[in-house]
This record gives C-alpha cells, structure tokens and sequence, in this order.
C-alpha cells in the first residue's frame, strides 16, 4: 500500500489507497511535530509542550492514537529544550 523512498526520504501512497494508519506511528508523529514546527515558525511563533501536543494529537485520532511518551520520545530526535527542562 505504501513505499518509503529512501534516496529521497518520501513516503509514496500508491493510487487509489487511503493514507489511514498505513504509515508507522513514529513517521507520522514526526510529519506531524515538523509540520507544526514549520507552521510556527512561519508565524514567529515559539511552541510550549501544551502546543505540540494539542497541534499533533487531533490528527492522530484516525490511526493508533499513541501514549504521550511516543510522542515526547519522538520530540527528542528532532527538537531541543534550550532551558534543559524538557529532557528525560
């Protein structure tokens, strides 16, 4: 149904096919938090954990909704807490 492209680090639906929970959890959270990331800073705007958290898990309701450590797991590869307070 799916096929992660690795050269070019993109996921290709094939034609007709639902997106749903096809892609594993960790690649959609990580779409998600980016995608989020990206919007803020459009808006010049910083993000609190509160943010992400309500930003990313609306669109996760369709799929496995994952615990919230999948998801602070998955912060940590690709943010940073500049005060040190958000690290495990």
């Amino acid at each position: 149904m799916w096929i992660f492209i690795t050269d070019k680090n993109v996921w290709k639906i094939k034609p007709k096919t639902k997106l749903g929970s096809h892609i594993p959890l960790d690649k959609r959270i990580q779409f998600y938090l980016q995608s989020s990331f990206h919007k803020a800073n459009r808006l010049q705007r910083q993000l609190t954990i509160d943010d992400i958290v309500a930003e990313v898990i609306p669109y996760l309701r369709n799929g496995i909704t994952p615990p919230h450590q999948n998801l602070f797991s998955e912060l940590e590869k690709i943010a940073y807490s500049p005060d040190e307070l958000h690290r495990n």
